[in-house]
C-alpha cells in the first residue's frame, strides 16, 4: 500500500516517514536514547521496506555481521560521526541494493575489500575525515556503479596503481585532499576515464609527473593540486587532459614556468598560481590556452611583465599580478586583451605609468594599481578605458594627478577613485576631481603641507 517507508534512527528518536500518494507524514512511533549505546545492542528488526537508516553522532564503535539482513530496499545508509574502528567481513554483503554510505568522522584506520564486499549498487562512498592510512589492493573492486568516492582529511601517504582497481569510467569525483600523499605511482588513475573532478590539495607532492595523470581524458574539468610542496611539474604532464576547464596549482613551491608545462590544455578557463614563487615565465607559456578567461599570478616573485609573457589568451577577463615585485611592464603588452574587465598590479613596485601600457585594454572596469611607488602619470594613459569604473591609486607617491590622464574627454560617468594614502600636494591642479570622479576615502589623506584632508579641499578650490 505504502510506496515507501524511510526508517529514521536518530539520536533522540526511531521515527517512521510514511510516504503515500506523495504527500508525507511523520509518526513518532517510538523513543529511544541511542547516544551512548552500541549498534549491537539495538535487537529490533528493521521493516522489510526501509529504504534509510541514519546511527549518525551516535558512540558506535564497530559494525557486527547480519545487522542490516533482509532489506532489499534498502539505499542509504549512513554512521557518521561515531566511533568506528572496525567493520566486520562482509557485514554490508546482504544490502546490494545499498547506492549511499556515509562512514566520515569515524576511526577507521584502514579500507579493504571485505569491509565493503557485495555492494554492486553504490553511487557515492563518504570515508572522509580522520584516521585512514592505508587502502589496501583492490578494496574498491566491483564498484563499478560508484559515482564519488570521498576520502580527504585522512592520513594517506601513498598511492598505489592497484589502489582504484575496480572503479571504472562512472566514477565523476575523487577527493584525496589534505592526506599525507607524498608518492602517486604512475598510471594510478588509468581506469578512471570519466573522472571530472580530481582533489589532491593539501598534501605533501613534490613532483608531478608526465605519467601520474594516465587514463585520465578529457572528461576531467577540474584537478586541485593546490597546497602541496611542488617544485617540479614536468613537460606535458597535462597534454591529455584536453577537457580541463579548472586547475589549481596555488600554494606550491614553483619557480619556473616553461611553456611546454601547460601543453594540451586548450579548454582550459580558469588557472591558478598563487603563492609560489615564480620568478620566470618562458614567453608563449600560456600561448596554447585561448579559452582562459582567469589568471592568478598574485604572490610570487615576478619582476618584469614582457611583451611575450601572456600572448595567446585573448579571452581572458581577470588577470591578477598582485604582491609580486614587478617594477617594469613593457609597452603594448595588454593590446590583444580586448576583453579584460578586471586587472590587479597591487603591490608591486611601479614607479611610472606611461600612456602605451594599457593600450587595448577597451574592457576593463577594475584597475588596481595601490601600494606600489607610483609617482607619475603621463597623460591619456587610460584613455581607451571607456568602461573603467574603479581605480584604485592607493597608497603609492603621487603628489598631484593629472586632469587628462583619462584623455581629452575626461574621466567616464561613474568612476570611482582612491587616492588616499599619496602625498598629495592640494593646490588647483585638483580642483578637476571634486565634480568629474567619486573619490573614496578622502578623510585618509591629509594634504602636504596644508595640514587639512582631502575632503576638505573643495573650499581651496572655491566650493566649486
Amino acid at each position: 500500500m505504502y510506496d515507501e517507508i524511510i526508517f529514521f534512527l536518530t539520536v533522540m528518536s526511531l521515527t517512521f516517514y510514511n510516504v503515500y500518494c506523495g504527500q508525507s507524514e511523520a509518526t513518532h512511533f517510538d523513543r529511544r536514547n541511542l547516544g551512548v549505546n552500541d549498534i549491537t545492542q539495538y535487537k529490533d528488526t528493521f521493516p522489510n521496506n526501509t529504504k534509510g537508516i541514519l546511527f549518525n553522532r551516535n558512540n558506535i564503535t564497530h559494525v557486527p555481521q547480519n545487522i542490516f539482513i533482509d532489506l532489499p530496499y534498502l539505499e542509504e545508509i549512513r554512521l557518521s560521526h561515531n566511533f568506528i574502528s572496525y567493520i566486520a567481513n562482509g557485514a554490508l554483503e546482504n544490502v546490494s541494493s545499498l547506492e549511499k554510505l556515509f562512514l566520515n568522522d569515524n576511526r577507521l584506520s584502514y579500507i579493504s575489500r571485505p569491509m565493503i564486499k557485495g555492494l554492486h549498487n553504490l553511487r557515492r562512498l563518504y570515508l572522509q575525515k580522520k584516521f585512514i592510512s592505508s587502502i589496501r589492493n583492490e578494496s574498491f573492486r566491483d564498484k563499478i556503479k560508484l559515482r564519488e568516492l570521498q576520502l580527504s582529511n585522512n592520513r594517506l601517504e601513498d598511492i598505489s596503481k592497484f589502489t582504484f582497481i575496480g572503479l571504472s569510467n562512472k566514477l565523476n569525483e575523487l577527493a584525496l585532499s589534505n592526506n599525507f600523499i607524498s608518492m602517486i605511482e604512475n598510471e594510478s588513475f588509468e581506469m578512471l576515464t570519466g573522472l571530472e573532478k580530481h582533489f589532491l590539495s593539501g598534501n605533501k607532492l613534490t613532483c608531478i609527473s608526465k605519467l601520474m595523470f594516465t587514463g585520465l581524458t578529457n572528461q576531467l574539468k577540474e584537478l586541485d593540486l593546490s597546497i602541496n610542496s611542488i617544485s617540479i611539474v614536468k613537460n606535458h604532464s597535462f597534454e591529455m587532459l584536453t577537457g580541463l576547464k579548472k586547475l589549481f596549482l596555488s600554494y606550491n613551491k614553483l619557480e619556473y614556468i616553461s611553456k611546454l608545462m601547460f601543453l594540451g590544455l586548450s579548454e582550459l578557463e580558469e588557472l591558478a598560481l598563487i603563492n609560489n614563487s615564480i620568478s620566470m615565465i618562458e614567453n608563449e607559456s600560456f600561448e596554447m590556452l585561448s579559452n582562459l578567461t582567469k589568471l592568478f599570478l598574485s604572490n610570487n616573485k615576478l619582476e618584469c611583465v614582457s611583451k611575450l609573457m601572456f600572448s595567446g589568451p585573448s579571452l581572458l577577463k581577470e588577470l591578477d599580478l598582485i604582491n609580486n615585485e614587478v617594477f617594469l611592464i613593457e609597452n603594448h603588452i595588454f593590446k590583444k586583451m580586448i576583453y579584460l574587465e578586471k586587472l590587479f598590479l597591487s603591490g608591486n613596485k611601479l614607479v611610472c605609468i606611461s600612456k602605451p601600457i594599457f593600450e587595448g585594454l577597451s574592457s576593463v572596469k577594475k584597475l588596481y594599481l595601490d601600494n606600489n611607488f607610483i609617482t607619475f602619470i603621463e597623460n591619456e594613459s587610460f584613455d581607451m578605458m571607456s568602461n573603467l569604473s574603479h581605480l584604485s591609486l592607493s597608497g603609492n607617491q603621487l603628489e598631484t594627478l593629472g586632469q587628462y590622464i583619462f584623455g581629452t574627454t575626461g574621466p567616464t560617468n561613474n568612476l570611482t577613485l582612491y587616492l588616499d594614502h599619496n602625498p598629495i600636494q592640494c593646490d588647483s591642479r585638483l580642483c578637476w576631481i571634486e565634480n568629474e570622479v567619486d573619490l573614496k576615502n578622502s578623510d585618509e589623506t591629509i594634504c602636504t603641507g596644508l595640514g587639512f584632508k582631502l575632503s576638505e579641499f573643495d573650499l581651496f578650490c572655491g566650493g566649486k
